[in-house]
């Protein structure tokens, strides 16, 4: 048997579409995406919550100060 028969096959590698492979560049779209969306809702939150859910504006506060203080807390901790 000659040296050619007894290598393995290597796994095939994956095409590079810019010098980025696939599993990343499908993780960077969902993150767009998830991105995008969070921005969406949380545009149209106050305006949902204080006419169709009937909240006064003192709740809106009340719910969305922590809501950003957590936020703000886990950027500042995560850096």
């Amino acid at each position: 048997m000659g040296p050619m028969q007894d290598a393995k096959p290597s796994p095939a590698t994956p095409r590079l579409w810019l010098g980025v492979h696939p599993d990343v560049l499908k993780l960077g779209i969902v993150s767009f995406l998830t991105d995008l969306s969070s921005e969406m809702i949380f545009s149209v939150f106050a305006v949902f919550f204080t006419t169709v859910a009937g909240a006064s504006a003192a709740l809106l506060g009340l719910v969305g100060g922590p809501a950003d203080l957590s936020a703000s807390s886990l950027n500042y901790l995560s850096g």
